[in-house]
């Protein structure tokens, strides 16, 4: 358990480095610099971690290894998410509105809307990112894509039980999705994985595993669990994946495209979504805003306080409104 506890404290003292000195310094409120913070602390935790044990100098099993990792995977992917999603986005700005003004139905508000949408899709399919990385976490070098196969066989080891889990509960997701009609894809999937989750712990109860190894295999499932919230929020929201995939199956025009996404077409099946998961609720007079959905612009402003972005949010629907003018 000791390389465990070591790596709980080295992310404890990341992130409280970054808490009360970096984050105040402006080359850590930008892409890039995050960025590197996070892969400039990812590197040598591997490097050591697996020197340590080449060398002898630590008595453990690979896995533990993994979960050690897993750890920093898992702090992250979750740090880059919110810094992310606290920047402010398509959704967040319809929230907004929606909390700003009752009723999103009217002229000037989908005019509104339309103009935040092309600034985002404008920045979806032509800009180009400072880091390409931070767009596709499955690139970035914490990910420890390295096959379990390729270390050192360890008998009948849980994280072989953890890729059997994991699967299940994919497809207990995947069943969930198309059976049941109300909630989002996000909650179907914290009961799939929580189940998967719970199964796993107690398999390895059940056949007195050690405990290291327990905790090292909830940490590389929990990992794997959290990559694919990612992938399948990443799908299900992008613009330019969703033109992926219409050009991966049928032949389509400019024409075609632009009817298909047309900015009025883009708000309604984003506001349809935002109803679906709570955060705005539809009446005759248009949508407005829930306490739900008052709560998660609330926890936003706070991220958005913390990192440093100031009111990302607002900024955006401010550009929106003067683009209509």
């Amino acid at each position: 358990m000791m390389i465990l506890a070591a790596a709980v404290i080295y992310v404890l003292g990341h992130f409280l480095l970054y808490a009360f000195w970096l984050r105040k310094l402006d080359a850590f409120r930008k892409e890039k610099g995050i960025f590197r913070l996070h892969l400039f602390s990812a590197v040598p935790l591997a490097l050591v971690a697996f020197a340590l044990v080449m060398s002898g100098a630590i008595e453990t099993q690979w896995p533990v290894v993994l979960g050690a990792l897993s750890v920093h995977g898992i702090y992250s992917v979750s740090f880059l998410e919110l810094w992310s999603l606290s920047q402010g986005g398509y959704s967040l700005s319809i929230v907004e509105r929606a909390a700003e003004a009752p009723g999103l139905c009217d002229r000037e508000s989908l005019a509104l809307l339309s103009a935040v949408l092309f600034r985002f899709s404008s920045h979806s399919l032509g800009g180009k990112s400072a880091i390409p990385g931070l767009t596709s976490i499955a690139d970035r070098p914490w990910t420890n894509r390295q096959s379990v196969t390729s270390m050192p066989p360890q008998g009948d080891s849980l994280l072989v039980w953890v890729l059997v889990y994991l699967i299940a509960a994919l497809g207990l997701h995947t069943l969930l999705c198309h059976i049941v009609h109300r909630g989002g894809a996000f909650v179907k999937f914290v009961l799939a994985g929580g189940t998967g989750g719970l199964s796993l712990g107690l398999h390895a109860f059940l056949r007195h595993q050690a405990d290291a190894e327990v905790a090292s295999g909830l940490l590389v499932y929990a990992l794997a669990c959290e990559f694919y919230v990612f992938l399948f929020s990443m799908v299900s929201s992008s613009i330019s994946v969703s033109l992926l995939l219409i050009l991966g199956r049928n032949h389509a025009t400019p024409q075609d495209l632009e009817m298909l996404y047309s900015s009025h077409g883009m708000i309604v099946r984003r506001m349809e979504k935002l109803v679906t998961s709570g955060l705005l609720s539809q009446s005759e007079g248009g949508y407005n805003i829930t306490e739900k959905g008052r709560r998660f612009v609330q926890v936003l402003g706070r991220l958005c306080t913390f990192f440093g972005h100031g009111n990302a949010g607002a900024g955006v629907a401010s550009q929106a409104r003067r683009a209509m003018l």
